[in-house]
């Protein structure tokens, strides 16, 4: 405790919002120190003007719970912190789109026109007209020529998205004129 007569204000006991002062710690520049117990159960040192003026709020635990909290509500987080099957397909598709230089897929959708609506700019628009992603799938243009927007994308399977590929398609048009050509001949 500081000596006699100085001026001193006793914090023992009070609570600054998460934090609880246990007892006093000493005296560094002229403040006063105090350790505190956080209600999540984590102890550290505080300054006396730092919970006064409401400065430190907790150990940091709260600014984690509301980064977190504010997260999972856009959609981009999980609960579990990680970042959600939504905000990681929004986040490639416009990476894709929007990558031109040094890399050959962001070169060709480029040469190819394809871009992301203006809407599907901002994620909290994209997760509101795709809706949650369902386990087992990945986003899907159902017109390769065409960008993204609700009206060609969807959620699909890694089957149904094979048979939407470019390759695919060249594919079973030339098998289709094969059989044609077959059937001539026959």
């Amino acid at each position: 405790m500081p000596a006699p007569g100085s001026l001193f204000n006793d914090l023992t006991g009070r609570v600054f919002d998460r934090w609880t002062v246990r007892k006093f710690s000493g005296r560094k520049n002229r403040r006063s120190l105090w350790e505190c117990v956080c209600r999540c159960g984590s102890i550290k040192i505080v300054s006396d003007s730092n919970l006064l003026s409401g400065k430190s709020r907790s150990c940091g635990c709260l600014k984690r719970e509301l980064q977190r909290s504010r997260s999972v509500r856009s959609g981009r987080r999980s609960n579990s912190g990680a970042r959600s099957p939504e905000y990681e397909s929004w986040t490639s598709m416009i990476a894709r789109a929007t990558t031109k230089n040094n890399d050959r897929r962001g070169l060709d959708y480029a040469l190819r026109g394809i871009s992301v609506c203006e809407r599907w700019r901002s994620f909290d628009n994209f997760l509101a007209d795709m809706g949650k992603r369902p386990l087992g799938t990945s986003l899907e243009r159902k017109n390769n020529n065409l960008g993204y927007c609700l009206s060609n994308c969807k959620w699909a399977t890694a089957s149904e998205q094979v048979k939407n590929r470019r390759s695919s398609q060249q594919v079973a048009r030339d098998r289709a004129v094969s059989m044609k050509k077959a059937a001539r001949k026959g």
